[in-house]
């Protein structure tokens, strides 16, 4: 996992900065580079939910809420270059482009932290809950 992101990160440079003389094949490279270090960096990610519960609903509960957050992390960052272009100003849209997501990116962490606190209250983990995981996690190494 931790080898793919060097030639993750190659990829994504030699995509985004590509020389001028750059054509189908040097985009067909670089990108079966990307999505394939793309794949090995995040397959164990991915294969983690298993190892969360033992129980098949959970397990189908935290696929279900590892998938919406991707999806709606999708939906909400897709848009994000049209939206910080259209501000009206013709020589700095980069600039703008720039406050518009510093401004996300430093409330959005602040939102998802008061979330977490709020799911925490919610559903907190009592003795007894510390005692069955701490017997669950003893039975699957064995001692």
């Amino acid at each position: 996992m931790v080898l793919a992101w060097a030639p993750l990160t190659r990829a994504i440079y030699k995509l985004f900065l590509p020389p001028p003389d750059a054509d189908a094949v040097y985009l067909g490279v670089w990108s079966f580079v990307l999505f394939t270090s793309g794949k090995a960096l995040f397959m164990p990610y991915t294969a983690m939910g298993t190892e969360i519960s033992p129980a098949y609903h959970q397990r189908s509960r935290i696929f279900l809420y590892r998938h919406l957050f991707a999806v709606v992390g999708t939906l909400v960052a897709a848009p994000l270059f049209v939206i910080t272009n259209q501000s009206g100003r013709a020589f700095f849209p980069e600039r703008d482009a720039l406050i518009v997501l510093g401004v996300l990116f430093g409330v959005c962490p602040i939102l998802f932290k008061l979330v977490a606190l709020a799911l925490v209250w919610r559903y907190p983990l009592t003795a007894a809950r510390q005692a069955e995981l701490r017997a669950e996690i003893l039975a699957r190494r064995g001692g």
